[in-house]
């Protein structure tokens, strides 16, 4: 198996490079619910679980893990996108193998487990799986928290078009779940987490969520803030279309 070869300076670098790529990219990246990461219980180790549904994700992680902090992070990946891509390896990315067996990836991510300041970020889906359909999730989360004691963290990431050029990434955290919590449950808080971004996905209302990244203007809002400027007009200028 492909194991981490996790190095301080090489995440620093590349949760860098990922906040000027994706301010390029996307709108925003916008959290809610980091109140939760804060009432984890310190003594335990974490399993974050992500739903997975394209190329961003683990990027997306990447940039949460810096959220996590005092705490560790390691990301489990399928072994065989690892091995194109083993700088990941720095930044604390193991690899595990769906295609023969995951058993060794899965020891190896009960090991770091040990250590209480570690959270795992895992995507219980197993593969990329459409936005659209139902969240289906494997045992293997399951499996690694009832052996290591973990606590399990689910987390939902969705990719809108907010009327905007460019897309919105919404994070929802939820209530962290037992170390017992049969997957039927985690599954069950997933998809509760993902309906529950429905409303403020339709209502354009993202009060509850914070900046991870700095919101980027639209090209139709450039050209607004620039006659907002120029014609020297006093009221506040509204950053998001409407």
């Amino acid at each position: 198996m492909i194991t981490a070869r996790k190095n301080r300076v090489a995440d620093w670098l590349l949760a860098t490079i990922l906040r000027r790529v994706m301010r390029r990219r996307f709108r925003a990246v916008l959290v809610s619910g980091l109140e939760r990461v804060e009432g984890l219980d310190a003594a335990r180790s974490v399993i974050a679980c992500v739903n997975h549904t394209n190329w961003w994700d683990g990027f997306v992680v990447q940039l949460l893990s810096r959220e996590m902090r005092p705490r560790v992070s390691f990301l489990a990946q399928e072994e065989r996108h690892l091995a194109r891509y083993p700088l990941f390896r720095w930044c604390g990315v193991f690899g595990i193998d769906l295609d023969s067996s995951p058993r060794a990836g899965l020891r190896y991510a009960l090991r770091m487990l040990g250590s209480p300041n570690v959270v795992l970020w895992f995507f219980p889906q197993g593969r990329i799986a459409s936005a659209a359909a139902p969240i289906e999730i494997k045992e293997g989360a399951h499996f690694l928290a009832m052996k290591s004691g973990a606590q399990l963290l689910p987390v939902i990431l969705r990719y809108e078009w907010l009327s905007e050029s460019r897309p919105t990434i919404l994070v929802s955290i939820g209530e962290p779940l037992a170390c017992d919590a049969p997957s039927e449950r985690l599954q069950g808080a997933m998809v509760q987490l993902f309906k529950g971004m429905d409303a403020p996905v339709s209502s354009r209302d993202l009060s509850k969520f914070r900046p991870l990244i700095r919101r980027a203007l639209s090209l139709n809002k450039r050209w607004d803030w620039l006659v907002h400027r120029l014609t020297g007009r006093m009221e506040p200028f509204e950053e998001l279309n409407r």
